[in-house]
């Protein structure tokens, strides 16, 4: 079985990985060089977890319906597009939505990693295949 997709997603993973470890300190720093205040920014760094924990049950229905590649693509870009965007961004409340933007592909780029490792990963390799052979043992043990 061909493992470039394993190598093209731990790149896109590694790559997303470090652009929320970037972007999340620079939203609040502009957020305060915009004069937001400690409430505001609190708000801002949990309205990153906010969105996608209401979107998260459809996200995975998404995935589902869609693939992971429109969904790991989307977040991969959006990434991008916000990383641009929050070094123009001056109103608090812009920020506050970009938050959340982020947040959601952030939520859709793990999504979609994780449905690509369990679909496209040979079958001995999976967790229920492990399992199986775990019962299999144990029933040997009693």
């Amino acid at each position: 079985m061909k493992k470039s997709w394993l190598w093209a997603l731990l790149i896109n993973v590694a790559l997303a990985q470090a652009s929320i470890y970037v972007m999340r300190p620079m939203i609040t720093y502009r957020a305060i060089e915009n004069g937001a205040s400690g409430f505001e920014i609190g708000l801002i760094a949990s309205i990153y977890a906010l969105l996608p924990l209401i979107v998260a049950v459809p996200m995975g229905r998404w995935v589902g319906r869609l693939g992971e590649l429109p969904l790991l693509v989307a977040g991969s870009l959006a990434f991008i597009a916000l990383g641009i965007s929050f070094a123009f961004l001056n109103d608090v409340i812009a920020i506050a939505i970009a938050t959340a933007v982020a947040g959601v592909a952030h939520l859709a780029n793990v999504a979609a990693s994780q449905a690509m490792v369990a679909s496209r990963s040979p079958v001995e390799l999976q967790d229920a295949k492990q399992s199986e052979k775990l019962l299999v043992q144990l029933r040997r043990v009693q």
